[in-house]
């Protein structure tokens, strides 16, 4: 990790589009810097996802419980251990070969998406990495994806993923929580981004079955790693990263069932439902291929 510059404020802008939704965003200060069967998460002509952070909080306030570790992992920070309220169930720092206990490989075509694919080979581990890798050939963009169903779903807990993605006009990535049974809504989305320079990221809640929605929006820099994640207690969503709360929802599209992780590169499109989606595609400009970079994940519960 490089010495940071001097402390910054970073802006943030929220849209809360649906009823009784309870979101609230936090101003930080920082430093510069499928489903099961690995099919993958669509609706639609859009791919969405989630992912979660690490450290203890609560809302408007955050304290740091685990101390930042001089490490020899990839991004210069090791996976938090247990603490505080919270005991790790799960880690993969992603040191060899992608465990298929764990993770299922994305394979399919998305829905709405002609001429893109995920394709397994497209998710593999390297230097310690996990890569989800975009890349086109033959007129298709190839993606890569994963889900963590294999491991195991929980209701309520914490999940960080450590990560970094390359800027790429119309290449996107998505963390996600989905539900253990597969029928949708809900799903809650704590790092999304549709592709360019990387420098903002939604999270999303969804529920019912018309397909409430609460955004909110952070600026951030995705070219550098950073530890994402999203924390659920009965009622409550945090969204964090680098171990600070930057968002909270409380309303009524909470989950209350078990969910799983899933994490995914995808290729955007243009739709118009989405407002930006269609100043935001592949071009001329866009890399031939891209990645998502995943230094390690890992999975809370709260100790008994």
């Amino acid at each position: 990790m490089t010495t940071p510059a001097p402390r910054r404020r970073r802006t943030l802008r929220t849209l809360v589009a649906s009823a009784g939704a309870a979101l609230s965003v936090l101003t930080l200060a920082t430093a510069a810097p499928a489903d099961a069967a690995g099919t993958g998460v669509t609706r639609g002509a859009r791919t969405l996802s989630a992912a979660a952070d690490t450290v203890g909080a609560t809302t408007g306030t955050t304290t740091t419980t685990t101390p930042v570790n001089l490490a020899t992992t990839p991004s210069g920070v090791r996976i938090p251990g247990s603490y505080g309220k919270w005991k790790r169930v799960f880690a993969d720092d992603f040191t060899s070969t992608l465990n298929s206990d764990n993770w299922s490989r994305y394979q399919g075509t998305p829905r709405g998406k002609e001429n893109a694919e995920w394709r397994r080979e497209n998710t593999f581990v390297k230097d310690g990495k996990l890569v989800l890798r975009t890349q086109y050939e033959n007129g298709t963009w190839y993606s890569g994806g994963t889900s963590n169903a294999r491991s195991g779903s929980m209701t309520y807990g914490k999940w960080l993923v450590r990560f970094r993605a390359d800027a790429a006009d119309g290449i996107g990535y998505v963390f996600l929580l989905y539900p253990q049974g597969g029928g949708w809504p809900p799903e809650v989305d704590f790092a999304e981004d549709s592709g360019g320079d990387r420098q903002e990221f939604m999270a999303t809640t969804h529920w019912s079955p018309q397909n409430k929605q609460a955004h909110a929006w952070l600026k951030s820099d995705s070219t550098q790693w950073h530890t994402v994640g999203v924390t659920i207690e009965p009622g409550l969503i945090q969204y964090t990263i680098d171990g600070r709360v930057w968002a909270t929802y409380t309303g009524e599209g909470v989950p209350n069932q078990p969910m799983w992780l899933g994490l995914q590169a995808h290729h955007s499109d243009c739709n118009p439902k989405y407002p930006g989606s269609c100043s935001n595609i592949a071009s001329g400009a866009t890399p031939v291929q891209s990645d998502i970079e995943v230094d390690w994940v890992a999975r809370y519960t709260l100790a008994q």
